[in-house]
């Protein structure tokens, strides 16, 4: 049962290290992307869809953090 944990405690910590490094939110910390970095890796540990896992995406970054669609939808930045 330990493993797991910390299994999943290295998945979050790199997962969290990703999404800061992608710099989405300037004015982010680390911390402050550790509950986004959680959601998503709960999903990803279940083989969530992609839909699933882009609603997600989108729902914490617009609602959570304060992006508009906009600033970071690559299927409409990429016609």
């Amino acid at each position: 049962m330990n493993f797991i944990i910390n299994e999943h405690n290295s998945r979050l910590i790199l997962l969290n290290k990703f999404l800061y490094s992608m710099n989405l939110i300037a004015s982010a910390s680390k911390k402050s992307l550790m509950h986004f970095a959680e959601k998503l890796l709960q999903q990803l540990e279940k083989e969530a869809e992609y839909d699933k896992l882009k609603a997600i995406i989108e729902w914490e970054l617009c609602v959570s953090y304060g992006l508009s669609l906009d600033e970071f939808n690559s299927e409409k930045n990429n016609l």
